[in-house]
């Protein structure tokens, strides 16, 4: 009886060697983890890992926070933006196409204008009740003229559809040529109304505001004058476009018409943008090359972009950053 009570005991004395062996090997896993979490997480020098792409094949997953600090912001200003492929067509399409002696004349889509008559207000006229033009480039001629009135008392000024209007009765139009970019519903001629009169519009008196402040709507004159070794046509004081007032703003601020614009922006990558504020908000603006039948661009998923071709070989993408 006393050696198996003997045996009983030793047995029980092994069991709880092994057990307090156990817990004190799992208590030392578990602070080793502990140790080596609390070191990984809260070194500042560490290198973070991203797995993933958010910003396409052109940026690395690696930043190196230590190295480089402004690797980070660009990762984080990366977030929010998807790729997308932008196709051949596109590149005759948009606010900046140049159409010129050298540059292939092309047309918007009829689907993607609007009748100019349904956003004519009290503060100007039209020749034409057809004339067509783009929402975004009509809602902003309504918006100036409304400026213009406002400053002069007036509403004398005349938009004329030059199309049409040269082809009924081409000696007596105010507005004496036709520009085959006005296919692209983002130009307007402008002619002033003397009493019974029509007549050339010339920048002088009261329509000099529309030159000095067209570009607050968007509008630029399209062939200034001293430019003419630039755009390849004498002065047309009548002739304006819409380019948006993103671009109007900083072709007017470096002295630019569209031909030297398209040509300064050659300078800037999507890794290399243009930064520029504009009616207290931050823009980014840069050039990408056409790469063929679809050209692979990151843009921001909340739509706050815009995309237009040179028609020529390279697309504009303005990006609005808040």
């Amino acid at each position: 009886m006393k050696i198996k009570r003997k045996k009983k005991k030793r047995i029980k004395i092994r069991f709880f060697r092994y057990f307090c062996f156990l817990a004190l090997l799992s208590t030392g896993i578990c602070a080793g983890n502990c140790l080596y979490r609390e070191s990984a997480f809260s070194n500042p020098k560490g290198t973070l890992r991203v797995k993933g792409n958010f910003h396409g094949d052109s940026y690395d997953d690696t930043v190196q926070s230590d190295e480089n600090p402004n690797d980070m912001d660009k990762f984080i200003s990366s977030l929010g933006f998807s790729e997308t492929f932008l196709p051949f067509s596109k590149l005759s399409q948009g606010s900046l196409v140049l159409i010129d002696k050298n540059h292939r004349t092309v047309s918007v889509r009829k689907e993607d204008t609007v009748n100019l008559i349904d956003y004519t207000n009290s503060f100007y006229t039209i020749n034409n009740y057809s004339m067509r033009m783009r929402q975004d480039a009509a809602s902003a001629l309504g918006e100036m003229m409304f400026g213009y009135s406002s400053y002069s008392g007036e509403n004398n000024l005349v938009v004329y559809d030059t199309a049409s209007f040269l082809a009924q009765n081409p000696s007596s139009c105010p507005c004496p040529e036709y520009f085959p970019e006005n296919n692209l519903g983002t130009c307007v001629d402008i002619a002033v109304k003397q009493g019974d009169d029509i007549v050339a519009f010339n920048n002088a008196g009261a329509e000099r505001w529309l030159f000095d402040n067209c570009i607050n709507y968007g509008y630029i004159l399209r062939y200034p004058d001293g430019k003419e070794d630039k755009t390849g046509h004498k002065p047309c004081p009548w002739h304006f476009r819409y380019v948006g007032k993103v671009h109007s703003k900083i072709m007017y601020d470096k002295n630019l018409c569209l031909e030297e614009y398209l040509d300064y922006l050659r300078n800037y990558s999507e890794e290399n943008p243009l930064f520029y504020n504009v009616g207290g908000s931050d823009y980014a603006v840069y050039s990408r090359k056409c790469l063929g039948e679809n050209t692979p661009v990151n843009v921001p998923i909340d739509g706050n972009c815009d995309i237009s071709g040179d028609n020529y070989e390279k697309f504009i993408i303005t990006i609005k950053l808040n």
